[in-house]
């Protein structure tokens, strides 16, 4: 993978394959157009985009900092009228509204770049694991009964990575990714609504057969399509799990040990982070 002259490797777990391209020598202050190339091809943007090109902005210390920030996302549901439309897209677009980084995106688009955000916080609910949308629920359909637990709701790795896919992929949320730096955290419906919200519930939910595989592979998805980004170049530089993402071969067993220990609260796993803007980052 290339950016910028910038090249990494990809990575693999569990037959999905990821790449990561730490990108240094930037200055303040400038934008900087960019394409990315898989193996000398070019990947993004697609060809024929109704968006303008991609672009990466580095903070200005001497412009005051625009922040956007949300949570709670239903990646489904549409900005303009469809020819078909489900009855439950209608009723949450009534009961919701329109989804918001669409139509942020679409907002952006005509919006000269001196104000548009530094930064959006997604602040959790990324994704809704018990309560997935139609792209995911049809992939359950195809490949295990929905009539036994856990039904619709997200069972494994590979479901998880569709979720995402599901939640990212519209062409006016890629690009809006693609412009826009983000920093996230999960809540409760990246895993389960009111997850781990007592000693009762966890105990409930660790009983039940399906658990143990959820929580693993919600652990994994979210480390690699959430908490990845959030971290540094210096603090990526000294992650041991990421030295060994880097490392040949698939990496899903090594991932899921570290899912499961997530789970049992081990000490040594963090999933806070910090961003600092202004004079003292430019330093």
């Amino acid at each position: 993978m290339e950016i910028l002259g910038h090249q990494a490797r990809t990575f693999e777990v569990a037959g999905h394959h990821y790449a990561l391209v730490v990108i240094g020598d930037l200055h303040p202050g400038t934008e900087y157009e960019y394409q990315v190339a898989l193996d000398g091809a070019i990947r993004w943007p697609e060809p024929d985009s109704e968006f303008p090109p991609s672009v990466l902005r580095t903070s200005d210390p001497g412009r005051p900092l625009r922040l956007a920030f949300g949570s709670c996302r239903i990646a489904e549901l549409p900005v303009l009228p469809r020819r078909r439309t489900s009855r439950r897209t209608l009723r949450d677009e009534e009961e919701h509204g329109p989804d918001a980084l669409v139509a942020y995106a679409l907002d952006l688009r005509g919006t000269p770049h001196e104000r548009w955000p530094d930064l959006m916080l997604l602040i959790g609910d990324q994704v809704y694991a018990d309560d997935p949308g139609p792209a995911t629920r049809k992939l359950i359909e195809q490949h295990r009964d929905p009539s036994e637990p856990p039904g619709y709701q997200v069972a494994d790795f590979g479901e998880y990575c569709f979720l995402y896919r599901e939640a990212w992929t519209e062409p006016s949320v890629r690009w809006l990714l693609s412009v826009v730096p983000t920093a996230m955290i999960f809540d409760d419906h990246d895993v389960h609504d009111d997850w781990n919200t007592s000693a009762a519930w966890r105990r409930d939910y660790q009983a039940k057969p399906w658990w143990p595989e959820r929580i693993r592979a919600a652990y994994m998805s979210y480390w690699l399509y959430q908490h990845l980004g959030n971290l540094s170049p210096a603090e990526l530089a000294k992650n041991e799990l990421w030295q060994q993402m880097l490392q040949p071969g698939d990496h899903a067993d090594v991932l899921g040990d570290f899912a499961v220990r997530a789970d049992q609260r081990a000490a040594d796993i963090q999933w806070s982070f910090r961003r600092t803007f202004g004079p003292r980052a430019a330093q």
